[in-house]
């Protein structure tokens, strides 16, 4: 309802939008690197974002502190930033040892609960619960596997969403070339300890926990 995507004069070329509070919004503009506020649907120019790197999968953690997937061709990683001071607070990495540009295959999406993160893979069985300290800064992580293989032959996870609990859209049971099959919700609490399994009569790639 606000703003407009394109490359002409004042207009987004790669905007992504996060909460700053509970009736204002953050838009960080990949294109121009530009931070804007939004505060009843009123756009005002805040700073130039000193990020070098294209940020994909924002989420607010604690603002000014926001979260982010970067991505180069040997390196997917979630990166803790500080909007306001500039200033990287932590990152988590997956890196292609073999340098041949496979960071595709460490695809992740994620999603926050107060002081838990947590990490589901593509294409690996495994996600991961990362616990941060008042700083918000990565203090532990605890992965919880069946298969330690990545492959990119079988998707597993494509969407994450905490809440009371830990819910995982899986695709275990899709067959991705042929596109049959049908999408599960696996849900978990925050030491890992399996609750519940929601089959669904669909396939489904993202989903959003109200």
């Amino acid at each position: 309802t606000f703003g407009k995507k394109g490359h002409g004069s004042m207009e987004w070329m790669s905007p992504h939008v996060m909460a700053k509070g509970t009736n204002n919004f953050i838009v960080l503009d990949n294109g121009n690197k530009k931070i804007y506020s939004i505060e009843n649907n009123f756009i005002s120019f805040e700073k130039t974002s000193k990020i070098s790197d294209a940020v994909n999968d924002v989420k607010t953690i604690k603002y000014p502190i926001i979260g982010y997937v970067s991505i180069s061709p040997n390196k997917q990683s979630l990166i803790i930033y500080d909007i306001e001071k500039d200033l990287l607070i932590d990152s988590l990495s997956f890196v292609d040892e073999t340098n041949n540009g496979n960071a595709s295959l460490y695809d992740f999406t994620w999603s926050i609960k107060n002081e838990n993160i947590v990490i589901a893979h593509q294409y690996l069985d495994q996600f991961s619960i990362c616990s941060l300290d008042t700083n918000c800064k990565l203090t532990s992580i605890n992965e919880y596997q069946t298969n330690s293989n990545y492959s990119q032959d079988k998707m597993i996870y494509s969407d994450v969403a905490c809440g009371r609990y830990i819910y995982l859209l899986s695709q275990r049971n899709v067959d991705l070339e042929m596109f049959t099959g049908f999408s599960e919700i696996e849900i978990f609490d925050y030491k890992g300890v399996g609750i519940k399994k929601i089959t669904l009569d669909i396939i489904a790639d993202k989903m959003v926990l109200d």
